[in-house]
């Protein structure tokens, strides 16, 4: 059964359910979700050194170490990292 016919019968399984039943399925649908963004930030957490770099990558955008280039508002910036640590003379690359 591919996605799309897994969110169809998810769908009409909803549209049967009482007002209650309905809000107790919302409610365990969020607490799916947030167990699944849980999982993927425990599989961040544990890359080697990931912590750091975004302490250094903070630390950068706070010196002005990194340049915007491209996109409009916050979320879709991105940054043209240059000698992230000018000492050490490498680009940091993610």
């Amino acid at each position: 059964m591919t996605t799309t016919e897994r969110l169809h019968r998810a769908q009409q399984r909803l549209t049967t359910l009482t007002s209650e039943r309905l809000r107790v399925a919302n409610d365990f649908l969020a607490y799916l979700g947030e167990r699944e963004r849980g999982e993927a930030a425990e599989e961040l957490l544990a890359l080697p050194g990931f912590l750091d770099r975004i302490r250094e990558t903070e630390e950068d955008v706070r010196l002005g170490r990194l340049t915007p280039i491209g996109g409009s508002g916050a979320r879709a910036e991105m940054y043209q990292v240059g000698l992230a640590r000018p000492a050490q003379g490498v680009a940091r690359r993610w």
